[in-house]
Formats: structure tokens, sequence, C-alpha cells
């Protein structure tokens, strides 16, 4: 009989374990996910500050003969920019138009050609 109440202790004491390792568990857990989007944060925050670098210059806007928009764009800033959309205002009107254009200029590199397969401008404002 006096074996039998041991049991009781060492079940309790085996909930009291169990119980410290799901709370271990879960904190690790947290504190792991915690960890990971810190470091996206940072991350982000490093290429919000690099975007400040992004400069572009157009150098020379041209129709050409077939009514598209022919660009010059000199990146003059520290980082790789990347051209993903243009906006062509017009004052006669109250809409814009944007044009998807995909093109990667590296720092100090010159493209020439850009928009001028998917810019059709209509020059008579029809």
């Amino acid at each position: 009989m006096r074996s039998r109440r041991a049991v009781g202790s060492l079940i309790g004491i085996g909930f009291l374990l169990m119980i410290l390792a799901v709370g271990f568990s879960f904190y690790e857990v947290v504190n792991r996910i915690e960890r990971s989007s810190d470091g996206i944060l940072l991350e982000m925050a490093a290429l919000d500050r690099t975007a400040a670098d992004e400069d572009l210059d157009i150098q020379r806007v041209r129709l050409t003969g077939s009514n598209s928009l022919n660009l010059t764009i000199k990146n003059t800033g520290d980082i790789l920019a990347k051209l993903e959309w243009i906006g062509v205002f017009d004052d006669t009107s109250n809409t814009q138009d944007y044009y998807r254009v995909v093109a990667s200029l590296n720092p100090t590199e010159i493209q020439t050609d850009i928009g001028n397969a998917t810019i059709v401008m209509n020059p008579l404002n029809e």
C-alpha cells in the first residue's frame, strides 16, 4: 500500500513538468516569430533608406514616326533604379495615362528607347 502513495506525487510532478515544457515551447515560438518580424522590418527600413538614393534624370523625350514615346533616361542616383510605370499627363484633359515599362538602370547608366514599344501617343489629342 505504501508504494501506491508515491505514484500520485510522481504523476503530479509529471504534469507540472509538462506544463513547464509547454509554457517554455510557447515562449520560444513567440520569441522566434518576433525575431523574424523584427528582421523583416529592419530590411524594409533599409530598403526605404536606399530608395531615397534613387534619382532618375529624363534627358530626352521624343515622339517617333509611329507616334510612340521614346525616352532617354539616366540614373544619377547611387543605387540600381527600377522603372516600372510611366505616367503621361495631358494639360488639356483631367485624366492621366500610366504605361507599364520594365527597365533597370545601374548608377550612371543611360538607357534609350524606353517606352518605345509600349507607349503610343495621340499627337492630335483625339
